[in-house]
């Protein structure tokens, strides 16, 4: 055939072929199972159990247990992208302080920093972005900022455009990445692009905050460039729609904002946003109790990005103010470590891992796929009986409208259809 392409040239039908000439996971894993020292065949497992929420932990452990041949071809890029995003999407079912957390962003900055080595993932823009997160969760600030500064904020690699979730993602992540630099002309620039596409759509504002929140971030922004007039006036309207309209506020009223506002940051755990709010709140506390508080809120964010002598300065300084106010965290908690116990981890046999992935997806996932399949085969089944039904009743009414037609056709001739005679029945001899 001239003048087009053969189907089998298609990236599509290239990718459908790759789908289909896939290994089935339960194949794979009996596979893996007669041989255990099969490295290859254990990264394939992990990466296949890395495409599922509820089989991430078991991925993330074989791929951890085959990281220790790194020499091995089977070991690459995607490998460590894998498993970069497999630590990055674990620490999130933590607290921010947890040292659980702490550990798998450890981990995961490990891992996509040894993923970004490779020439494929050197324009990934959505590994740069998770890799520079997780440094400046960290507590990093110039490396974050020097990686996300020249990334495009409405295109992905691909050059397809982003959602505006991911947008506004994005805004508010370099928003908080030049605060913490002290770039207060680019932290504007971002906060104030966040603002006009939150107004624009309610649905993008992010978690844990409301749009006065983004606004009185704005206004602190605008007072360190000294642009009071702008700030005072925002610093008003906030006052005014929060406590009522007045020429004079009070300690208690500004207290109360700053508070509030850190109190977000530090719920969402963006530590150094918490950090800049709550000292902002201490300016204006006044009861001892709610002091202590801050200042172990403030030292445990310290703490969380890697400023451990600040944070031991504040746990001091909230003691010191209350003994009757315990931290949310203990020093101790915080310095826990979490080795041992992934060691423990690390050191499960792969048929253990397997079993425990066939006993939970039997009881979770399969079941639900299981029901989904059944429930779309009686789905077809009921088209295809409708169908059916509905193509007799068709020939049905249509068997009938012939006979009719019949019917009219010999009362309209000239010449009627007589019925012959029957004949006498012949006599008996």
């Amino acid at each position: 055939m001239k003048g087009g392409a053969s189907p089998s040239s298609s990236p599509s039908w290239t990718k459908l072929v790759k789908v289909v000439r896939r290994i089935p996971v339960f194949e794979l894993e009996e596979a893996v199972l007669r041989n255990t020292h099969d490295v290859k065949l254990r990264v394939e497992l992990g990466l296949r159990y890395s495409e599922t929420f509820a089989t991430e932990m078991p991925a993330m452990l074989l791929l951890e247990q085959a990281s220790l041949f790194s020499d091995n071809a089977a070991v690459g890029w995607r490998f460590w992208n894998t498993l970069g995003d497999l630590h990055f999407s674990l620490l999130k079912r933590y607290p921010r302080y947890n040292y659980c957390f702490a550990f798998h962003l450890q981990k995961c900055t490990s891992a996509l920093a040894k993923a970004l080595s490779y020439i494929e993932n050197v324009a990934d823009t959505s590994l740069i972005v998770k890799y520079a997160t997780g440094l400046f969760m960290k507590g990093e600030r110039e490396l974050p900022y020097e990686l996300l500064k020249s990334l495009s904020l409405t295109y992905a690699s691909n050059g397809a455009k982003l959602e505006p979730a991911a947008v506004v993602e994005r805004h508010a992540l370099l928003f908080r990445v030049t605060l913490a630099n002290s770039i207060m002309h680019e932290a504007v620039h971002h906060i104030t692009k966040l603002i006009e596409l939150v107004t624009a759509d309610t649905t993008l504002l992010p978690t844990g905050y409301t749009l006065n929140d983004f606004h009185l971030m704005l206004a602190r922004c605008a007072q360190i460039e000294g642009d009071f007039l702008f700030a005072t006036h925002t610093f008003s309207r906030i006052l005014g729609e929060t406590f009522g309209h007045s020429t004079v506020y009070s300690d208690d009223q500004y207290f109360s904002l700053w508070h509030h506002l850190g109190t977000s940051c530090y719920d969402q755990g963006h530590m150094w946003l918490c950090i800049e709010y709550y000292t902002l709140a201490l300016t204006y506390a006044k009861h001892l109790p709610m002091r202590a508080t801050i200042y172990y809120r403030r030292g445990l964010a310290y703490y969380c990005i890697g400023e451990a002598i600040k944070a031991e300065d504040d746990y001091r300084r909230a003691k010191s103010a209350c003994h009757d106010v315990k931290p949310d965290v203990t020093l101790h908690d915080l310095k826990k470590e979490y080795l041992v116990e992934f060691d423990r981890l690390l050191d499960t046999p792969v048929a253990t891992l397997i079993s425990q992935v066939r006993k939970g997806m039997g009881k979770t996932t399969a079941s639900i796929k299981v029901q989904r399949h059944f429930r779309h085969f009686m789905q077809r089944k009921r088209k295809k009986s409708d169908a059916s039904r509905l193509l007799r009743r068709f020939s049905n009414s249509n068997r009938a409208s012939s006979v009719v037609n019949l019917l009219a056709s010999t009362d309209e001739g000239d010449e009627p259809i007589v019925a012959a005679p029957v004949p006498p029945p012949a006599p008996l001899h």
